[in-house]
């Protein structure tokens, strides 16, 4: 993928959390939160952490540990 295609998708995905984050928020508030968030939540973080990878930045200190997590969850 180009810079400019991983940027959009990065971006794109960052939007769309940024929405999702303030349900979530609200959610957490009310004491709504159930385990359908958190897997998407988690799941939203997995997605962003891949585009990061790409664009070549690697943050994640345990890649295997978050591939277990993901595998644990059905991503």
């Amino acid at each position: 993928m180009n810079n400019l295609e991983l940027t959009y998708k990065l971006t794109k995905s960052l939007i769309n959390v940024r929405t999702e984050l303030t349900e979530w928020a609200r959610l957490s508030r009310e004491g709504k939160l159930n385990d359908f968030h958190e897997k998407n939540m988690i799941k939203n973080a997995f997605e962003i952490d891949e585009l990061l990878k790409e664009v070549g930045i690697e943050w994640i200190k345990d890649y295997e540990a978050n591939m277990k997590i993901k595998k644990s969850i059905g991503i």
